[in-house]
């Protein structure tokens, strides 16, 4: 079942979302600013997600969109 939050990537609102396979993880995070929709994935091994989802986490909160 996909886990979807809150998240502000650049001063916007947005939503961080996590699906959890049988042996794949996607993390991802969306975010509208003005007329574009900006979309960041991360998909891999349940392990590797799990180890690299806070580093994900920074990355997109950290993102400058102008």
């Amino acid at each position: 079942m996909p886990v979807s939050v809150p998240v502000t990537i650049s001063g916007k609102e947005g939503q961080f979302v996590e699906v959890i396979g049988d042996k794949e993880t996607i993390l991802g995070a969306v975010v509208v600013v003005g007329e574009q929709g900006w979309f960041f994935k991360l998909r891999g091994d349940q392990a590797i997600a799990a180890k690299e989802k806070e580093n994900f986490l920074s990355f997109v909160k950290s993102v400058k969109i102008k």
